[in-house]
């Protein structure tokens, strides 16, 4: 970042890494900075509201994807994540986020699999935004379908009683 000039991202990122050295979560090591100031502040973020985190992270530095792209898609899925886990921990039931973001025979998989209250998804139909603002919010996924497609990908959603998978 530094060498681009670009001082804000440095900062943003020594402050995700000073802040998961505080925390009892691994710094994410994808190999692209950005993704791993990202991915580690919002395991950072979850591990703090108590929810159980596990994650499997190895991304090839050549990978023909924009960090962009990538950091944009892992981060509005982890906001998801962390946001349904806060709403089950508020009943008062544990939470949980797993992740794997791996590369495995030239492509990319992104599979993310946490506890949520109660809702439907399907690979045909986004879920509606929860909040109360909905001009201002509800567009995590429709980029993250954006960035899915522009790469001839696949993503596929699931919803059900307790839990909540991306993928």
């Amino acid at each position: 970042f530094l060498m681009r000039g670009d001082t804000c991202s440095a900062l943003s990122y020594l402050n995700a890494m000073g802040e998961a050295l505080k925390s009892e979560v691994p710094i994410v090591d994808t190999g692209n900075p950005s993704v791993d100031a990202v991915v580690t502040e919002k395991l950072t973020i979850a591990k703090k509201l108590g929810v159980s985190v596990t994650h499997t992270v190895g991304l090839q530095p050549n990978l023909q994807i924009d960090a962009m792209d990538l950091t944009i898609a892992a981060g509005s899925c982890l906001d998801n994540a962390v946001e349904a886990c806060s709403g089950v921990i508020a009943v008062g039931r544990p939470a949980f986020i797993e992740l794997k973001f791996v590369e495995q025979r030239g492509a990319l998989v992104f599979h993310l699999r946490n506890s949520s209250l109660p809702q439907t998804a399907s690979d045909d139909a986004l879920p509606e935004t929860t909040k109360t603002d909905r001009e201002n919010h509800g567009f995590g996924l429709r980029n993250v379908q954006k960035i899915v497609r522009k790469y001839g990908g696949k993503m596929s959603l699931s919803g059900g009683q307790s839990e909540f998978t991306t993928s």
